[in-house]
């Protein structure tokens, strides 16, 4: 992507420098070992080095395309300056180097773990417990960039890194600065933020502020939640569509001033109406967005097997809480949208929405310990994997649960535990022939999971209540349950529709290790 403001200087000539494994790569200080390519994209590599000298592991960003090495170093003047301001107490990735080899230039960070979006795709979507500590150091991390003036233009899942699900499941760092500007530099028209994380007034032309990076972050938390995007159009027109669908109108004074507006939008009687498909060149392809922000508090949510009317309310509360807050960082009007401190200050972030409320709440007892463990984590590193019983409260497969041991029972409810297709037809998810695929890839995307001599339930949640249907067949496989050992006995409701999945491996009441 070509910036307005910036000036390109001459290209450097392509280099032949392979990144391969076990090759080696050096700075004028260090040498490198290349371990493993974790990501590529326009720009080059990111791998996986280890430094000869002391055997740390670092991560390498390496340029190979010529046209993008002034925005390389355009990064790197953005990094030297965070690391000035102590980005690396702020949940920003913490960068060590940078230098050039064979004509390729290269980017040393320390080495994470796993994108929010390879953490979507390896699990299930995050419980709203989980969320919470997540979108804290997220805020916390926007705040600091706000104080020095930076606005990153880039905030989504691929750009939020887990710095170890398994030791430190709810520690994140914001990564690839590469497209971020200082505030000053935004101007009308510019084309920045990855389209799902687009926000109206970059899609319309209008003035720009750090704002921009508050829309995307709204639209990250509520990813978390559902498991796939909020909005997810395929151009601009579809992304306004869909937003106007979810939550309403686009104030009258930012489609007044935006220079794209008359795109997408026609006035008559001095108000603005959205253009027709039939109007458009461009054709719409996202999925059915939600008839308003609201609905996120039926699509979610499933009480769980054993939960108390306490621990229920207290969970009903959060959601609430959390949609409320989704509202604010979602304004449509970026004067109106909430600011980083505001965020921080926000009952769902606090917690204060529970004061005095559930005195005798496990769930509230939970969000507490599951914030302390996050804070943390943000503010000490530690070896120690943070483990908490989340069992009652699952709605996903949250690998800081406990794991289970023993003997378990698996209970497929209904015909609404199978995922669907878009015409709604009942899809098979198991391949007869794969012996190493689980009866339990057939249940939906919510479960509630104990951890000794427990009931595992797969409840129909969000796969069936998606608008349009929940094909799942270009999905990623998702393992809902991540053992060690042990065994479950298979046990199935007595629906005709629900068993017509059932094999003789799969006989009610069998064993079958998992």
């Amino acid at each position: 992507m070509v910036w307005p403001l910036r000036v390109r200087n001459q290209r450097m000539e392509p280099s032949n420098f392979p990144v391969t494994v076990e090759s080696q790569i050096s700075s004028p200080t260090c040498s490198y070992m290349m371990e493993e390519l974790l990501g590529a994209g326009s720009f080059g590599e990111v791998v996986q080095c280890r430094k000869m000298s002391s055997g740390e592991t670092v991560a390498l960003k390496v340029i190979k395309d010529s046209s993008k090495m002034e925005d390389a170093k355009d990064e790197e003047r953005v990094l030297i300056e965070l690391k000035e301001h102590g980005s690396d107490r702020f949940n920003i990735v913490c960068w060590n180097d940078s230098f050039t080899f064979q004509g390729q230039f290269c980017l040393e960070f320390e080495k994470l773990d796993m994108s929010l979006h390879q953490l979507l795709e390896w699990r299930l979507p995050l419980s709203v417990m989980e969320i919470r500590p997540v979108l804290q150091q997220l805020t916390t991390a926007l705040q600091f960039l706000k104080s020095v003036g930076i606005v990153h233009c880039d905030l989504k899942p691929d750009n939020i890194m887990v710095v170890d699900h398994l030791q430190l499941p709810l520690k994140v760092k914001v990564i690839d600065f590469g497209l971020a500007l200082h505030a000053s530099e935004l101007s009308r028209g510019m084309t920045v933020q990855s389209m799902w994380y687009r926000c109206p007034e970059v899609l319309l032309g209008h003035e720009c502020t750090e704002a921009i990076d508050v829309w995307s972050l709204g639209c990250v938390a509520v990813e978390l939640l559902l498991g796939r995007a909020l909005f997810d159009g395929s151009d601009e027109y579809s992304m306004l569509s869909q937003i106007s669908t979810t939550l309403g109108k686009l104030p009258a004074s930012l489609l007044d001033a935006g220079i794209f507006t008359s795109c997408f939008f026609r006035k008559k009687a001095k108000k603005w109406r959205l253009k027709n498909r039939a109007e458009m060149v461009t054709t719409y392809d996202g999925t059915q967005p939600l008839n308003k922000l609201s609905d996120l508090l039926e699509v979610h949510f499933v009480r769980p097997i054993n939960c108390s009317d306490e621990d229920w309310r207290a969970m009903q509360c959060d959601l609430e809480s959390f949609v409320n807050l989704i509202a604010t960082m979602l304004q449509m009007d970026p004067s109106k949208r909430s600011r980083p401190y505001q965020i921080l200050e926000h009952p769902f972030v606090t917690m204060s929405h529970f004061e005095g409320r559930f005195p005798n709440s496990a769930y509230v007892k939970l969000c507490h310990d599951c914030m302390e463990v996050g804070q943390t984590c943000q503010n000490k590193e530690t070896s120690v994997r943070p483990i908490w019983n989340m069992s009652s409260f699952t709605c996903g497969d949250h690998t800081a649960g406990p794991r289970m041991l023993d003997r378990s029972v698996i209970t497929i409810n209904s015909v609404n535990s199978l995922p669907t297709s878009n015409n709604g037809v009942r899809k098979r998810k198991r391949d007869d022939d794969d012996d190493n695929e689980e009866i339990v890839n057939c249940a939906s995307a919510a479960c509630k999971r104990s951890s000794r001599d427990a009931e595992v339930i797969y409840m129909s949640s969000i796969d069936s209540s998606r608008k349009g249907g929940g094909d799942m067949k270009h999905q990623p496989p998702k393992k809902l349950l991540h053992l060690e050992c042990g065994d479950a006995t298979i046990h199935w409701n007595k629906n005709q529709a629900a068993t017509h999945v059932h094999t003789v491996k799969e006989a009610e009441g069998e064993i079958c290790q998992l």
